[in-house]
């Protein structure tokens, strides 16, 4: 457990919505000179998104997987049960969410959410393991909600869109 310390004392503070202040792959590097070989591989393939467990992944991981999959499992009858004119009523998140603003605005409603159950896995936790994984899950989580970029996405659109004649 000691070998964490520095490393976790080290790791700037993350904010929701403030620029990432290091890429992931900057945290995988600095991470290697510290972990093992099998914590590093996890710490390497982690990804927010991901919904598979495994039996080697610290227990606040496998809680934020199985998150992320009722999440994923809310939102698909929630939008089925739309289309079929029937109310639902999701117990992960509030219908609001999803209901208000734009497509970005949701978007970014979703992330904030996992963000969310993410830092209640965090309370109690100081220095090891878990926490660095975690702290990889929400700086993915804020690499994503840099990639919404309005300049950035224009020149996408305009790029895509674009006719040749």
């Amino acid at each position: 457990m000691n070998r964490y310390y520095y490393l976790v004392a080290q790791l700037p503070y993350l904010q929701f919505g403030a620029p990432a202040p290091l890429e992931s792959e900057e945290l995988i590097t600095e991470a290697r000179k510290w972990i093992t070989d099998g914590e590093f591989q996890l710490l390497r393939h982690i990804d927010f998104k991901d919904t598979e467990i495994y039996g080697t992944e610290p227990a606040p991981v496998r809680q934020y997987k199985e998150f992320e999959k009722n999440l994923r499992e809310e939102l698909v009858a929630w939008r089925e049960a739309r289309e079929e004119g029937i109310e639902h009523k999701p117990v992960l998140f509030n219908v609001g969410l999803l209901k208000e603003g734009t497509p970005l605005d949701r978007e970014e409603n979703l992330l904030r959410l996992r963000w969310d159950f993410i830092e209640e896995l965090e309370t109690g936790r100081h220095f090891d393991y878990a926490v660095l994984v975690l702290y990889a899950l929400k700086l993915q989580i804020l690499e994503k909600l840099d990639e919404f970029d309005s300049e950035l996405g224009m020149e996408k659109f305009k790029h895509y869109t674009e006719v040749s004649l």
